[in-house]
């Protein structure tokens, strides 16, 4: 099956298309999000009921001050009652929800570029993407990404939608380097950043530490140059002239002259057919390099890799002088674990290190590989590679990173919603403890009042009890004391028996073992050898029936399991919204 339509059965499985009509990830995800917002305004509505409850015992006054006094510890467990821990966790639910919606509402596997600025990652990604220099800005010694780029593989001639800040966005953004070198200013619409001029004119820079330097000349920026951007901010504007492209997302033009359009561009997204026929749908996102000095690049960076991502490539230029891992290296490999978790850093993180003759760093290459080797993190692998040629980046990089995708990302799409489900799992066990405190609370006077009693359902445990222990005690007789060879088992083996024969070296290899000379070439040595090779061939055989056959077999039994538990019928499990079948049956 080709790369392209591997990818194609993930985004199915994920938007419950093709052969997962009805059953994919989505479903599964929008059937979560629906019961936690129906979850959540009920907790809302008992919160309000709660306050009232608390008000009246604080004014001393109504019909549940009357029932503090008559029962002194009456307040204080209604106290103990109180649902704020449970919406915050069902908010943090719904909050999951929409990040895992998102992800598998995509018709794409976005592929983020990352790493520090001036590397190699805009090399990298004209290789891929076909895009020139003139559209993809790449120097020397200047920070030239001035947006975020999003790269689409499509057929058609190059285009762009540029999409800018809203007002409030860009307010908020400005206030943010204000505060940072303490101006004492409060701006409140875009008019106000053009009125800063005066401010900037007379302050004291030089007060100001290196760092709060570099931000007060980005803040200089959308100040000075407010008219060359603010007509745009609140709009997205299609570019069809591919050569307007570069205007929108550098900080200069083919001149070396500084621009500011970008300073307003929320996100550039750029259609092109790229150069690797079997791509897929994939998408590239070129960030801003780390190193640049505006403010929020690493938050900006960790939110792509989380919001956006399915994988990324970290790209690394090794100094042609000699290079190690930097702090700064180690820094950014704990920001990613931090945020993303260091689990599956090895189903979708790779590791770029730019290296060519040209740049003279081949040598500072292969050390770096081995240092990064040595210290045994998280990356799927690591790869020289020529950044700036295409065939390289191609062969090296592009399809070994597509191959590795189409096999690992169903792996990483399941770990995320067993993740989601331990976090579910924590919100039921924070609501029902609430509901443990409610019911040594509720009287009858109480309970009128609240409609939390109604979420229980008596018959649903009573129904529990009489369905679900005869099926499984049904299923158990159905394997407990079967005691005849399995058949299926009893053939593979019988297969392998057979080929036995298959494993004993040819005569004419044994001679030239024997013939080769050295203590390799001893009778003993020979006959250890090959005895060894044939040992370590059969023992392969079976297990591998081991891991096909009989895990095969296991599975069956699970599904068994599975199903009861599932059914309307059994355990019910399919009636409360935990996990797809599919993601219930990886997880038993």
């Amino acid at each position: 099956m080709s790369i392209t339509s591997e990818i194609q059965k993930i985004i199915d499985r994920r938007t419950g298309k093709g052969d997962y009509e009805g059953k994919g990830h989505i479903t599964v995800i929008d059937q979560h999000k629906t019961f936690f917002q129906e979850l959540e305004q009920i907790l809302k509505d008992y919160q309000t009921f709660h306050s009232n409850v608390l008000h009246q015992i604080a004014e001393e006054s109504g019909e549940y001050y009357v029932m503090s006094i008559e029962d002194p510890t009456f307040a204080e467990r209604v106290r103990k009652a109180s649902p704020d821990q449970a919406i915050a966790k069902v908010e943090a639910c719904l909050k999951e929800c929409e990040r895992l919606e998102r992800r598998f509402n995509r018709n794409s596997i976005n592929i983020s570029v990352i790493g520090r600025a001036r590397q190699g990652k805009s090399r990298l990604l004209q290789s891929i993407s076909g895009l020139k220099n003139e559209i993809i800005p790449a120097a020397d010694g200047a920070d030239c990404t001035g947006a975020k780029s999003v790269i689409c593989n499509a057929k058609g001639p190059v285009r762009a939608e540029i999409e800018f800040y809203s007002e409030r966005e860009l307010v908020d953004q400005v206030q943010k380097y204000l505060d940072s070198i303490g101006i004492n200013k409060i701006i409140g619409s875009i008019s106000d950043i053009k009125n800063l001029k005066s401010t900037i004119e007379s302050f004291d820079a030089k007060k100001l530490t290196s760092t709060e330097g570099s931000r007060f000349g980005h803040l200089k920026k959308y100040v000075l140059y407010y008219d060359e951007y603010c007509n745009f901010i609140g709009t997205t504007q299609r570019v069809n002239n591919e050569s307007d492209i570069r205007s929108y997302v550098a900080q200069y033009d083919t001149n070396s002259h500084p621009t500011y359009k970008f300073l307003g561009v929320k996100e550039a997204r750029i259609y092109t057919e790229f150069t690797y026929p079997d791509a897929g749908k994939i998408v590239l996102i070129d960030t801003i390099g780390l190193g640049d000095t505006s403010l929020g690049i690493r938050e900006k960076m960790l939110d792509t890799l989380k919001n956006d991502s399915d994988a990324a490539i970290l790209v690394r230029l090794p100094a042609a002088t000699g290079d190690g891992i930097r702090i700064e290296d180690d820094e950014l490999y704990d920001l990613i674990c931090g945020q993303m978790g260091k689990a599956v850093l090895d189903k979708w993180l790779f590791f770029a290190l730019n290296v060519c003759d040209v740049l003279n760093n081949l040598n500072a290459g292969h050390a770096m590989e081995k240092n990064l080797r040595d210290k045994a993190l998280n990356f799927a692998f690591i790869q020289r590679v020529n950044c700036g040629d295409k065939s390289d980046v191609e062969e090296k990089l592009l399809i070994p990173i597509l191959q590795y995708l189409s096999k690992n990302l169903i792996e990483v799409d399941n770990n995320l919603l067993i993740n989601a489900n331990m976090l579910f799992t924590q919100a039921y066990n924070e609501f029902f403890s609430l509901c443990d405190k409610m019911r040594s609370v509720i009287n009858s006077t109480f309970k009128a009042n609240n409609s939390m009693g109604e979420i229980f359902d008596d018959e649903y445990e009573k129904f529990l009890k009489l369905s679900l222990p005869p099926q499984l005690n049904q299923l158990n007789e159905k394997y407990r004391g079967k005691t005849e060879e399995c058949k299926i088992i009893r053939n593979e083996i019988h297969k392998v028996l057979q080929t036995l024969i298959d494993f004993c070296p040819e005569k004419e290899t044994i001679l030239e073992r024997l013939n080769s000379g050295g203590i390799d070439a001893h009778p003993d040595n020979v006959l250890n050898y090959y005895s060894d090779s044939m040992r370590a061939s059969i023992c392969d055989k079976f297990e591998e029936i081991n891991s096909s056959t009989i895990v095969e077999l296991q599975e069956g039994i699970k599904q068994e399991i599975l199903k009861i538990l599932y059914s309307k019928d059994g355990g019910k499990l399919g009636t409360i919204p935990l996990l797809s079948k599919e993601i219930f049956s990886d997880m038993i």
